[in-house]
């Protein structure tokens, strides 16, 4: 049988505290707005790039 543990990080929790804003803001935002190039996707990127540094250190740390 699996069991799962979950821990609230403060990671867990922050990223759950943004999840909430964005669906929440994706019904108030334009529809450019999700456009090829434009914010949220830039967002995205940045976003994306903050997770790779974070499992880099969490890589170091653990080694």
């Amino acid at each position: 049988m699996l069991n799962f543990e979950i821990r609230y990080t403060k990671a867990l929790v922050i990223l759950c505290i943004l999840a909430i804003i964005f669906i929440g803001l994706s019904f108030v935002l334009p529809i450019e707005y999700s456009y090829e190039n434009h914010f949220l996707e830039n967002l995205e990127v940045v976003i994306l790039f903050l997770g790779i540094i974070i499992c880099i250190g969490k890589i170091r740390d653990f080694i």
